[in-house]
């Protein structure tokens, strides 16, 4: 591998498939957390890192994961890690907030899609019959900040690098339009 070849170091599940086409640092998009460890940089930087860090290995939790997604000016952003959310600044806050249990991101975003849409058996508090995810709370970024602290997530602000894989082809965001279906625009 050239020297100067771009990368970052995660910590993460290597048999997470989800990995090298759905990875983004400001959402939740594949199966299991991850942490951006070191990065971006060039790969010699990032070996060299690797070399004297040495980190080690984590546990984490892959079932009843909190996410929150954010809706604003009609568009439904993927779910975010409650640690990432409590890092936004000024206009990344706005609109209003969903916090969702389930194990998978997608459950999560598709669940809260459905609720936007009106569509019926969709539960907007608790655990849906129809979706594998559970409607907590809505409102303001402040009141989920403290919901998610009420919850026991970590909610300690972390900024990281806006990093993407390069064959990630999975929308930050999707459109509700006037007639309640969505569109999937490209970035």
């Amino acid at each position: 591998m050239p020297k100067d070849t771009p990368c970052a170091i995660l910590l993460a599940d290597p048999r997470d498939r989800t990995l090298g086409n759905s990875f983004d640092t400001q959402y939740e998009l594949t199966a299991h957390p991850f942490k951006v460890l070191w990065g971006p940089g060039t790969w010699a930087d990032g070996a060299a890192w690797l070399n004297r860090q040495q980190p080690p290995g984590d546990k984490v939790t892959i079932t009843d994961r909190l996410f929150r997604l954010r809706f604003d000016q009609q568009r439904l952003y993927m779910p975010r890690d409650p640690g990432v959310t409590a890092g936004l600044s000024g206009g990344e806050r706005t609109g209003t907030w969903y916090l969702i249990r389930a194990d998978y991101p997608l459950d999560a975003f598709r669940h809260q899609r459905h609720l936007l849409s009106n569509d019926p058996g969709h539960a907007a508090t608790g655990f849906c019959r129809e979706c594998p995810a559970e409607s907590i709370a809505s409102g303001t970024w402040q009141e989920m900040i403290e919901r998610c602290a009420a919850e026991r997530a970590d909610i300690t602000p972390r900024t990281i690098p806006d990093i993407r894989a390069p064959l990630c082809w999975q929308r930050r965001w999707n459109e509700l339009t006037e007639h309640g279906q969505w569109t999937f625009p490209i970035d």
